[in-house]
């Protein structure tokens, strides 16, 4: 087998695993990407290919990654360092009682955080889907996460949304819900009808 086709059937496989499977990029600095990838710990799964001059998948999953942790910790500088400068984020209700919110600014995002933090709440990311560049944008949905209540004794909540990364600028999009009650994942993933109800 050439070096090429080699190097292109590791592109494939690694588009079809997840980073928990300790995948990477062919073609780069491979220990550099050991590391980075072996910091995430939830699957990139999709199509991540057609990225521009200067954009890469890699940097769109740290700023995903990063804004999840930046969340957790209600963290002001890292938060403005996964965002883009423009942004929104929205979140539906994921338990009874629950309002939907939603945020186009850092003050308002951080008030949010910390509510969630009083309520000892997390969100932790299990897959996400990406969908391909744009010009400048890569999409991403279904983005697929759990809710952790501490303070109370109850099961996880699962949730499913949408978004999208800018290239060097970070995370533009972020809408988040409860996931439809026909998303079977992580059974066989088929995509959903547009209308299937994930904000």
């Amino acid at each position: 087998m050439s070096a090429r086709t080699g190097n292109r059937n590791e592109r494939l496989r690694w588009l079809l695993c997840g980073v928990a499977a300790g995948c990477m990029f062919a073609g780069s600095d491979l220990g550099a990407q050991q590391i980075f990838w072996q910091q995430i710990h939830w699957k990139v799964l999709g199509n991540t290919s057609g990225a521009p001059q200067g954009c890469s998948t890699s940097a769109a999953v740290s700023a995903i990654d990063r804004f999840f942790a930046a969340m957790r910790e209600v963290d002001s500088a890292a938060l403005d360092a996964a965002l883009a400068p423009v942004f929104v984020f929205s979140i539906s209700p994921l338990a009874p009682g629950e309002k939907f919110f939603v945020a186009r600014s850092l003050p308002d995002l951080l008030q949010h955080g910390r509510k969630y933090r009083r309520a000892r709440q997390h969100m932790d990311v299990e897959a996400v889907f990406f969908n391909g560049w744009r010009q400048q944008a890569l999409e991403f949905g279904p983005i697929y996460f759990v809710r952790t209540d501490d303070g109370v004794s109850r099961p996880p909540r699962r949730g499913a949304g949408k978004g999208t990364y800018k290239c060097g600028q970070g995370v533009s999009v972020m809408n988040l819900g409860a996931r439809p009650i026909n998303d079977l994942w992580p059974g066989p993933f088929l995509p959903l009808p547009p209308d299937h109800g994930t904000p």
